[in-house]
Order: structure tokens, then sequence, then C-alpha cells
């Protein structure tokens, strides 16, 4: 009996998604970037190794980092989403009747030359019995 192979069953997610914004102030960046209030973030004491970033603004798994009163001059915010981030950033999306697409366009309608991917994790799902892709 011949094993099927199928695109179906290979999915595809973000995984992992770190950008810096230079230059925008923090509500900026979640309000338009994200799209989220500002008002749904806890505010508190947060680090990133190696930056001088000392507030992160958390909502669930979803953080951004900054620095309260910038020391260098040079305004940045920093988003981390973890796998986990990504899962509950992609239901947000969702829920708006958006995609990853329609936030990356965002991106460079409103932070073109502003923002800086500094590391994106794709990861794929093979469900098939015989893998799709080899």
């Amino acid at each position: 009996m011949e094993e099927t192979r199928s695109r179906e069953f290979v999915t595809a997610k973000i995984d992992w998604l770190q950008i810096v914004f230079h230059g925008w102030e923090i509500e900026e960046v979640l309000t338009t970037a994200l799209q989220i209030d500002l008002a749904c973030f806890l505010i508190e004491n947060g680090r990133v190794k190696h930056k001088p970033y000392d507030i992160c603004y958390t909502y669930g798994s979803i953080k951004v980092f900054t620095e309260e009163t910038p020391k260098t001059g040079n305004l940045e915010c920093y988003l981390v989403l973890s796998g986990e981030g990504c899962t509950v950033y992609e239901r947000l999306l969702q829920a708006m009747g958006l995609t990853w697409r329609n936030f990356f366009q965002r991106l460079f309608r409103y932070f073109d030359g502003f923002f800086e991917v500094k590391r994106l994790d794709v990861a794929l799902d093979d469900r098939n019995e015989q893998p799709y892709l080899q």
C-alpha cells in the first residue's frame, strides 16, 4: 500500500520574532505596530542581556522592552515574541480579522526604515506519514 504525501498536512507558523524599533515612543509601538491598547500592558522593571533596557511592557507572553529615560539619547523599543508570544499574537490578529501579512505590511507602511527584524523563526509541521519535505 502506497503512502500518500500532501501539502495540506504541512503547516507553517511564525515561532519566534524579535524586532527593534528605532526612534519611536513605546505608545506608538504598542498601539500602531501591535494594535494593542497601552492600558492592556503590565509595566514593570525588565532587562535584556547586553542592552540598556530597564522597563518591560507585558501583555501575557508579549513583551516590549525600552528605557524609561534613554541614556544614549536614542529611543528604542525591543519587541520579543517567544513561541508562546507568537501564538498569542496570532490569535489576537485573527480576532481582529488580520494576519501576519497585515502586521508586516503595517510595519513597512508606518515604521519603514525605523525597525530591524533581529530574529524570525518559522516552524514547519509535517504531519504526513511519509514526510512531504525530504
